[in-house]
């Protein structure tokens, strides 16, 4: 069994923005649930089995 981890929130991030769960469609990404490492599609880290939307916060 894998770890929870959360992927994204509301909060303000280190870059001094934030992204906004209300309008996340996750529905193409469920297609393909690959984790890659820093967005390089050429290090998959992982395999996104249980995504979930809960509140505002996203795992």
């Amino acid at each position: 069994m894998g770890n929870r981890v959360r992927l994204t929130n509301d909060t303000l991030n280190s870059y001094g923005y934030r992204v906004l769960t209300d309008g996340v469609d996750i529905t193409q990404y469920e297609r393909n649930p690959i984790l890659l490492y820093m967005h390089n599609r050429g290090k998959a880290i992982g395999l996104i089995k249980d995504i979930l939307l809960s509140g505002k916060t996203l795992t």
